[in-house]
């Protein structure tokens, strides 16, 4: 990855016209003419973030999420600013974390993280139980795309690690303490977990007993009041 940043030196993006459409992101007047320096500091920040969070992922197994994040950033982020200097329409304001600066970004280019996201989950749908995935589609692709719209200028990798690395560690402390004793009576086959269709199935039943029942003595006593 860090020998990509090549490709945007000069001499070498301008015979690469798609390094050329994504440097013409990057490259804001107030960062001139220290744009490739901005670039390179925020992906050795984005490193520092994600080397630790890789790590971590393969000690608590779940080194088959590892590539989530690394996607979105790779192909939503470095593509939603051209996108959004090319064929943004729609632009709004936000406040960057840490500082009393505003941005101004296109729906064009977040929405293109947002989709990004969504499609790269789906991908790894085999990673995810079904109760997990639903969530991971809920809560990755957007906290990526707020860090995105909110990180600092020119720094939003690091920040759309930490998010995205966060937001599938919540996925997972959430739904696995639920499916765990569960997995342990009924196995998954294969490739197919059945421990979110008995979670469901368990919590219908209580719906149904505990709450039911609550309807059923408050619809008693409201009869009794009315006599």
């Amino acid at each position: 990855m860090t020998l990509s940043l090549l490709f945007f030196w000069e001499p070498i993006r301008s015979r690469f016209p798609p390094y050329q459409l994504m440097f013409e992101g990057f490259d804001r007047p107030e960062d001139r003419p220290f744009t490739l320096v901005w670039i390179f500091s925020q992906f050795v920040a984005g490193f520092m973030v994600m080397l630790p969070a890789i790590w971590y992922f393969g000690e608590i197994g779940l080194a088959g999420l590892i590539l989530i994040p690394l996607l979105i950033n790779a192909v939503g982020d470095g593509l939603a600013e051209p996108i959004g200097v090319r064929w943004g329409r729609h632009e709004y304001r936000t406040r960057a974390l840490g500082t009393d600066r505003t941005y101004v970004r296109t729906l064009e280019g977040s929405g293109f993280i947002l989709l990004t996201g969504l499609v790269i989950i789906a991908l790894h749908a085999s990673q995810f139980s079904g109760l997990q995935f639903a969530l991971a589609l809920a809560i990755v692709p957007l906290a990526m795309t707020l860090a995105e719209a909110f990180s600092p200028h020119t720094w939003d990798t690091p920040f759309l690690m930490a998010a995205g690395y966060g937001g599938l560690l919540l996925v997972m402390q959430l739904v696995e303490p639920i499916m765990a004793p569960v997995r342990k009576v009924i196995p998954p086959l294969g490739m197919i977990d059945l421990s979110p269709i008995v979670v469901f199935i368990a919590i219908n039943l209580v719906d149904g007993l505990v709450v039911g029942s609550l309807i059923r003595a408050a619809g008693i006593s409201g009869a009794l009041v009315g006599l």
